[in-house]
């Protein structure tokens, strides 16, 4: 039996996981760090699903946001640039 917070992480998972990942790799150009960077948006997602009791848009908005900020981070450590075309 799954509970409320595993629940709702389980379904913006399933709903937006692809999206992110499409948006992620389209900044990055890299598959891996595609990867990398939706594990981390979810790991976030996971700590602050529950709190705000959100909609589904709110969530979606949420997860885009957080996969920017991930990939900002490790932009401004230099380990990649942004691909500004997309």
């Amino acid at each position: 039996m799954t509970t409320a917070k595993e629940q709702q992480f389980l379904q913006a998972y399933d709903a937006h996981c692809d999206g992110v990942f499409r948006y992620c790799y389209g900044k990055v150009l890299d598959r891996q760090k595609a990867k990398d960077y939706v594990e981390k948006t979810y790991c976030r997602a996971w700590q602050k699903i529950g709190e705000s009791g959100g909609s589904e848009s709110d969530m979606e908005i949420f997860l885009y946001n957080t996969a920017t900020t991930v990939m900002m981070e490790d932009s401004q450590k230099g380990f990649f640039s942004f691909n500004r075309a997309y």
